[in-house]
């Protein structure tokens, strides 16, 4: 079976370009080969020059999830526990789970298994797991739920905000909030009110506009905020 190749008769020419872009995309975060192999298998050169679908999900540092991923995958075949430990934003644990999702989604990596500590199915973000080992335990048999997306990772939407964003970074608002979201003002100015889940965030991704963004109401927000920034330029004085 070493030198079986699928015949691609089997296969529509669209067909046989969804499967190779879809496999494409997991090859350029792994790290064995696994899916190059695959690739291979099917032996449809001409199709893949003529491709006009590229899926890319490794990010700008590939090193950083990569082996994570590796690592999970090979857990998850061998019906095995995974160990780790997470930065949340309210502190750091050590956590023991199941694994049975690899998910890629808002443009990152996450795996989705059943959290020891929480008693419960929970969604790790990658980027923010250190330390990740095999336990060599074995993962319980039970009836695992399907995953969701929106029933394990709902953003609370707790504060509004009027902000007004500088015309120049209407290339921003439209990647963050939508092209829908670019109504302009007289003075060439964006105005969107935006709904957050908490106040402390709200203000660190503000900052990220830096001069280019200005919170307009609620008043208490706008004064809060001043004096968020005054903390940081006190550092420098």
């Amino acid at each position: 079976m070493e030198n079986f190749k699928i015949d691609r008769t089997l296969l529509f020419s669209e067909e046989m370009r969804i499967i190779l872009a879809g496999l494409h995309g997991l090859d350029s975060v792994a790290e064995s080969g696994r899916y190059r192999h695959i690739i291979d298998k099917l032996s449809v050169d001409h199709i893949q020059k003529d491709g006009d679908m590229i899926i890319d999900l490794s990010a700008w540092d590939k090193s950083r999830v990569s082996y994570k991923i590796e690592l999970i995958k090979t857990a998850m075949d061998n019906d095995e526990k995974i160990s780790f430990k997470y930065f949340a934003r309210n502190g750091e644990s050590v956590r023991e789970i199941e694994p049975y999702h690899l998910v890629f989604q808002w443009a990152d990596w996450y795996v989705w298994g059943y959290c020891d500590t929480r008693k419960d199915y929970r969604l790790f973000k990658l980027t923010r797991i250190s330390e990740l080992a095999r336990t060599g335990k074995k993962r319980e048999k039970c009836d695992v739920p399907q995953y969701i997306c929106d029933k394990h990772f709902e953003l609370k939407e707790e504060i509004q905000a009027v902000v007004k964003f500088d015309g120049s970074l209407k290339w921003r608002i439209a990647e963050e909030f939508g092209t829908s979201s670019l109504k302009f003002d007289e003075d060439g100015s964006i105005l969107i009110n935006i709904v957050w889940s908490d106040k402390q965030s709200f203000f660190q991704h503000i900052l990220t506009f830096g001069h280019g963004a200005e919170i307009i109401s609620p008043a208490e927000y706008r004064k809060e905020y001043a004096e968020f920034l005054q903390k940081i330029i006190n550092k420098y004085c």
